[in-house]
């Protein structure tokens, strides 16, 4: 079962060339919380787009635990051109982060978002927000097949969101950053670490980002999750036009030294992935040493479920069904005391 019709859809201009990029945004209903969760397509040379039948799989079970889901299209989807690095559709990422977060601060400040809820509910959720002067966003970054590997060369969720604190007027970040009545906010570095250009490179990169607007402060929590994740070498000859992106220095997936490595974001924040054992992209044999590794390297802090018998694309018997298990299965873990934090 796929997503239902958006409650919302937009565009916005993306960070690397202004270029419009297509926004969904999905709510649940009743919804009890304001979880957001971004969720990245597959190769769009190839067909992928976010109707993607697995994007959809993912984003619905989502959508039934309560998160505010988030799709979009890279650029390249439905026409247009892809790069040739993976750097420009990274920054077509970033930009779906940033009016993201902007919009569910909103939702948080001013309690909530059913338009059938009454006056009275609407306002005893707003007391209780002024009440509560700091809470939590705890935000997933998400992607299928090619979309995981833009994913997981995303840069530190708050040097993301650095983008946005106080944008030169006219720019695409400000622009952004005023979408769905988000203007205003301010990102404060307060005692969180602050990845960027002038930090040491070896600074772990636990992402927590604190942000101000509406009158209320939340921080933002990184998680990540990759559905069939790709790694070098593809296996599939009618998927070559991807090395280029493995091959990309910005992209390089076997960086010798630790803060040129991808991976680490998945070392020191709660992320999943979740695959299946006949993925014709990639070979179980290298998957399954790649995900073991990091579930010992981070000390638990990255899990893994494998689907037998499926494949890249899940339409094998049987194979949604441990997606979607896994996926309930890590919600459950890492987000059971806290999906109730509004």
């Amino acid at each position: 079962m796929g997503l239902p019709n958006p409650t919302l859809s937009f565009t916005i201009p993306s960070l690397h060339d202004d270029l419009a990029i297509q926004c969904r945004i999905y709510h649940p209903h009743p919804s009890s919380r304001n979880h957001p969760i971004v969720i990245a397509h597959p190769y769009a040379p190839l067909g992928g787009c976010f109707d993607d039948p697995v994007v959809g799989t993912v984003g619905n079970e989502f959508l039934k635990m309560g998160w505010v889901v988030a799709t979009f299209n890279f650029r390249g989807a439905g026409g247009g051109h892809t790069s040739w690095t993976g750097r420009a559709e990274g920054r077509d990422y970033e930009s779906v982060v940033g009016v993201l977060v902007g919009y569910i601060g909103g939702l948080r400040a001013f309690g909530g978002e059913d338009k059938g809820e009454s006056r009275g509910r609407a306002a005893e959720k707003e007391r209780s927000a002024e009440k509560t002067s700091e809470r939590t966003v705890h935000l997933i970054l998400a992607g299928y097949s090619y979309g995981s590997l833009i994913t997981t060369h995303l840069p530190p969720t708050p040097q993301i969101l650095s983008r946005f604190a106080n944008p030169a007027e006219g720019t695409a970040a400000a622009e952004i950053w005023a979408r769905h009545g988000s203007h205003g906010h301010n990102c404060d570095d307060g005692d969180e670490d602050q990845i960027g250009d002038e930090e040491d490179k070896d600074t772990p990169q636990k992402e927590e980002k604190k942000i101000d607007g509406f009158g209320t402060e939340v921080r933002v929590k990184s998680y990540y999750l990759l559905v069939s994740p790709l790694l070098p070498p593809i296996s599939s000859l009618a998927t070559m036009a991807l090395w280029s992106v493995f091959s990309s220095s910005s992209l390089s997936v076997s960086a010798s030294k630790k803060h040129d490595d991808p991976f680490q974001k998945m070392r020191e924040n709660p992320s999943f992935a979740v695959f299946g054992d006949h993925d014709s992209f990639t070979s179980i044999k290298k998957l399954r040493h790649w995900a073991t590794r990091l579930e010992e390297e981070s000390g638990g802090l990255f899990g893994f479920a494998i689907a037998e018998g499926g494949g890249h694309f899940w339409r094998e018997e049987g194979a949604v069904s441990v997606l979607r298990e896994g996926l309930k299965g890590w919600v459950d873990k890492h987000f059971k005391d806290n999906m109730d934090d509004k």
